[in-house]
């Protein structure tokens, strides 16, 4: 079964006047109430079917034991629908409608032989009958007592059939069984309405002093807990309240404990004979133990009182001395008019200790989390990047120029290439290793990333000694200039190069210009700058070459 309020939905739904409401809490009894009166037929049927065997003939018997079976068996489909469907307050009056049919039904089952097979039984088996039905309706009364329909549904289809077979008989006997039986019916039936109409005068009273959907379930407790004072042992409280894990304690407006739970004792320690008389503040440990005498004093003064419980939380103080942590509800009532304090009290050590250990694993998580977000930004880096030199490699080049060369296609822009490889760098590495030749990577890679610093502009090492640059909306004489500066900048660096010509590691540099147009392909360019690279290494290095074209500007498709 669903959660209550996820049951009773016209509790919460939007519209529903006080009626409504006492109306689906009536309904709501009746079926909650009739669950256990259904057991009675079970054992009473196959009691009938042997008293009228002895002198109603079988298939008579028979087919009144098969009604009412039946009849059981459709009122306990329809508590089971009841308790399995959501319960909205447009819905109520037909679930009222549907029990009270069915209690009809069931009387009219049962009290149909009272007409029918009387006159087949004999003294002893007519005074079993007469019990059985009476008790019939008497445990009706206790159930259903406080709605009249379900009352008058019942009872009277149930006694009725059998108080007119008595006034058919005419004899002075049977005149006065009939007049019992209806004198019976018709005190039971206006009792009835008396209760109910008591019931109603007090939840209309009650209704009517909320203001709050958290006010009416307080009414709806109260009315509960009454139901179960009018139809319940006091034992059956007492094994209730011993049964709840929470600890319940009851103060007078002094703070003097009038009464506790066994659950409450064995929480903080005590026996109940040694907490009932004292003062509450033994229970009470941290800064609430100073505070509360001047709480109980506010809520002596406070003209108005609290309604809903207020929810506190501190420490509990044990028998031994230890602090531990508790939830109270203390709810603000008063019995006999004088005010008392009736507060639930949860030890929270439990949920304490599993809030620190969720709290300590989201931060171990966060943690991890940060490590895996560190670690996937450095392989992405490292997959993009070159390890060395911390320049783009030549697969986030591709990448970059392919995106920028459709973008150029588009806006009808000029882009360059410049192609750099470091002149003698395979003598540099032989004269002074390969750790002096990392090094020295690593300086040009820095000067040449100090000049390419425009939006659009990308420098990049394609592999070994050769670095690549893509210089976006810059036509030759733009190319050449960059060119330039970075063939400069790699000079002044003075890296010695005692087996090249000008004594220092140097750069050649390679140019090519175009207007990309639509079908070509960035690799047309790149393969004209390794061209004009090319060229600058055969007239001597140390110099920039850009290639020149004998046919139109733009890149051709192939």
């Amino acid at each position: 079964m669903t959660s209550l309020d996820e049951h009773l939905k016209f509790r919460n739904q939007p519209g529903v006047d006080k009626a409504q409401l006492m109306l689906g809490e009536t309904v709501n009894l009746l079926y909650r109430q009739s669950r256990v009166s259904l057991f009675a037929h079970a054992v009473l049927v196959p009691l009938m079917v042997f008293i009228y065997l002895d002198g109603v003939p079988p298939a008579w018997v028979g087919l009144w034991a098969a009604a009412v079976v039946l009849a059981v068996l459709w009122r306990v489909a329809l508590v089971l629908r009841y308790f399995r469907e959501p319960i909205y307050a447009e819905t109520l009056r037909a679930w009222e409608r549907r029990f009270v049919f069915s209690l009809f039904l069931l009387g009219l089952g049962w009290g149909l032989p009272g007409a029918l097979f009387t006159s087949y039984l004999d003294r002893s088996d007519l005074i079993v009958s007469i019990l059985v039905i009476i008790g019939l309706s008497g445990g009706g009364i206790s159930v259903f007592g406080h709605h009249r329909l379900s009352h008058t549904a019942f009872s009277w289809p149930l006694l009725l059939p059998f108080a007119l077979y008595w006034f058919s008989t005419a004899t002075q006997e049977g005149l006065v069984i009939g007049a019992a039986l209806l004198l019976y019916l018709t005190l039971t039936t206006r009792i009835v309405m008396g209760f109910q109409g008591g019931l109603r005068e007090l939840m209309s009273t009650s209704y009517d002093q909320m203001a709050s959907i958290g006010e009416l379930t307080h009414l709806t407790r109260q009315l509960a807990k009454a139901n179960q004072d009018l139809n319940e042992r006091e034992d059956y409280l007492q094994a209730v309240l011993n049964a709840m894990s929470d600890g319940l304690c009851v103060i007078d407006a002094e703070g003097e404990i009038m009464g506790v739970t066994p659950s409450l004792c064995a929480m903080f320690g005590y026996a109940e004979a040694d907490l009932l008389g004292r003062d509450v503040s033994i229970l009470i440990g941290g800064e609430h133990k100073l505070r509360h005498a001047e709480y109980l004093r506010a809520c002596r003064e406070r003209a108005t009182k609290r309604l809903a419980p207020r929810i506190v939380e501190g420490d509990g103080m044990h028998f031994d001395g230890t602090a531990f942590p508790v939830e109270v509800a203390v709810t603000e009532t008063t019995s006999g008019g004088k005010p008392i304090y009736v507060g639930l009290v949860r030890d929270m050590t439990e949920r304490k200790a599993m809030i620190t250990k969720l709290e300590q694993t989201l931060a171990e998580l966060r943690q991890e989390r940060d490590k895996v977000q560190a670690a996937n930004e450095e392989l992405a880096f490292l997959s993009t990047h070159d390890a060395l030199t911390g320049l783009p490699n030549r697969r986030y080049f591709d990448d970059f120029s392919g995106r920028m060369w459709r973008q150029a296609q588009r806006r009808h822009e000029t882009m360059s290439i410049l192609l750099l490889d470091i002149d003698h760098f395979k003598h540099y590495n032989d004269y002074f290793g390969h750790l002096a030749g990392d090094a020295c990577l690593v300086r040009i890679a820095e000067a040449l990333a100090q000049q390419i610093n425009r939006a659009g502009d990308l420098a990049a090492r394609y592999g070994g000694e050769e670095f690549i640059v893509f210089l976006s909306n810059t036509d030759v004489e733009g190319a050449r200039h960059i060119a330039e500066g970075v063939r400069r900048a790699v000079q002044e660096i003075g890296i010695p190069h005692p087996t090249s010509t000008s004594g220092m590691v140097t750069v050649s540099v390679g140019v090519a210009t175009c207007s990309p147009v639509k079908g070509s392909r960035i690799d047309q360019l790149i393969s004209r700058a390794d061209t004009a690279l090319y060229v600058a290494k055969e007239a001597g290095r140390n110099r920039i070459e850009v290639f020149m074209s004998t046919g139109p500007e733009g890149c051709q498709p192939e």
